[in-house]
């Protein structure tokens, strides 16, 4: 005798079915759902006015609406996805945000993607969407609960660390109109530092964020310094000259991917100079093997990337006319403009690459030819340096 099929689960897999195709239709339209998102967020005004970065903003909201989309779906997690309750929750309570704000704002994810679900199921849907409303609104309220519970755990960490107000102050350096005098002096009271001191700021990003935290769990890194989340990297800056920053940036934190300025003057100026960092971690990331750099390590990588956006191919003819030459040639040729533009010097530059000052003095004269410059003139020796610098 034939068996025959439950009707009602077979009907329970055609909603299910349907449930999970209108979820990947979602993710079609994501980028669509996450300015709804901002769109709202911004109108209700939940945060202060700077308190959170615009692109941290936008950076959360996508990762975390996808991350809901993918628990709809009953898809696995990206490995990404699989603490961002936790950093986000911690993340929101270092900068400042209450607690009762966050929990708001984050229920406006249920909102947004009801309307997403409501605009994409189609006329017919009606009873698909009734029987998954408490899917969805678990699924946020769940999220809502980690989120919570890491900020709450965060903020006791702060507070246990009598580190709370000092990160409010920090919070505000970057969030405020600096060119205030009296708003800087009273943040520099809250912070113990000078208004008009010097300060040396460093910005890690990548992989060296996670290391950073690290150290600084484990006491590895100076007291001193005063952290802050900075877009995708994370921001120290101090006070210089004080008994006890008797160290420097490079000691500390040579090891980690980042950018750095030091003789930042004035508290009021340190933002600028993190977002200065920030651009020179940038290029350090890029680099193979990413360590924390200055203005000297990093201004030729900045000029060839402003020139290239100012001028196209800003000095491809003379890479053009090196790619004449033999690897060989070429090799050696570079090697001796880029060590005499460091020394100065032909006696130093033959010491350095090993070979007779007139050797030196040959290659020097063989480039002028190629390339028609001349690495003694300063104007030309900039040129050089920037065209043949490795983006």
């Amino acid at each position: 005798m034939k068996a025959h099929g439950n009707p009602a689960s077979e009907q329970a897999d055609v909603v299910d079915n349907e449930w999970l195709q209108l979820v990947d239709r979602l993710f079609i339209h994501l980028d669509e759902i996450v300015a709804d998102f901002l769109s709202r967020f911004a109108e209700a005004e939940y945060y202060e006015p700077r308190v959170v970065e615009e692109s941290d903003l936008a950076r959360t909201a996508n990762d975390v609406l996808s991350m809901l989309l993918y628990k709809l779906g009953n898809k696995e997690l990206p490995i990404q996805f699989t603490s961002l309750a936790h950093d986000f929750g911690a993340r929101r309570a270092r900068q400042g945000v209450p607690e009762d704000v966050l929990l708001e704002a984050i229920r406006l994810d249920f909102r947004v993607l009801w309307s997403a679900l409501q605009q994409h199921a189609g006329p017919d849907s009606e009873a698909l969407l009734v029987r998954n409303v408490e899917r969805v609104l678990t699924t946020v309220e769940d999220y809502v609960s980690e989120v919570q519970q890491s900020f709450l755990a965060e903020q006791s960490r702060l507070t246990r660390d009598s580190r709370l107000l000092t990160a409010r102050h920090v919070s505000r350096l970057f969030s405020s109109d600096t060119s205030r005098p009296e708003l800087v002096a009273e943040i520099a009271a809250g912070l113990g530092v000078s208004s008009t001191a010097r300060f040396e700021v460093a910005v890690v990003v990548g992989e060296g964020v996670a290391e950073l935290q690290a150290q600084l769990a484990k006491g590895a890194v100076s007291p001193t310094w005063f952290g802050y989340d900075h877009g995708d990297g994370f921001c120290l800056f101090r006070e210089q000259g004080t008994p006890t920053a008797n160290t420097t940036v490079t000691d500390e934190l040579a090891d980690l991917p980042g950018g750095y300025v030091d003789e930042v003057l004035g508290l009021a100026h340190v933002p600028a100079a993190a977002a200065t960092a920030a651009i020179f971690a940038r290029h350090a990331s890029r680099s193979a093997q990413p360590r924390m750099i200055g203005n000297d390590d990093a201004w030729l990588s900045v000029a060839r990337e402003l020139l290239n956006t100012a001028i196209p191919d800003f000095g491809r003819d003379i890479r053009e006319a090196l790619s004449e030459c033999t690897t060989h040639e070429r090799e050696h040729l570079v090697q001796a403009v880029l060590t005499y533009a460091e020394t100065g010097s032909i006696k130093l530059t033959s010491e350095r690459l090993f070979c007779h000052r007139n050797t030196v003095v040959n290659r020097l004269s063989t480039f002028r030819q190629v390339t028609g410059l001349d690495i003694t003139v300063p104007k030309d020796a900039a040129i050089a340096l920037v065209a043949l610098h490795s983006p």
